[in-house]
């Protein structure tokens, strides 16, 4: 799963994200741009690619996005 902050996203709206996946067994993966930071999910998520109330978090995230391996 790949979740993407909203553009200026505070670190303390990127931190409540990186906790909330290890409270749900998941590692974070960072990767900071100039505008976006964008996070890496390994780890078992749900069969919609998120794990529950994901998207509910943080008024900083802005997407999030399941990924499939074949």
């Amino acid at each position: 799963m790949i979740v993407v902050m909203k553009a200026h996203s505070s670190n303390e709206e990127v931190q409540h994200v990186l906790t909330f996946l290890h409270n749900h067994g998941l590692s974070g993966h960072l990767s900071q741009g100039v505008e976006r930071t964008v996070i890496g999910v390994l780890g078992q998520t749900s069969t919609d690619g998120a794990p529950s109330g994901i998207g509910n978090i943080t008024p900083g995230l802005e997407d999030s996005l399941g990924a499939l391996l074949v």
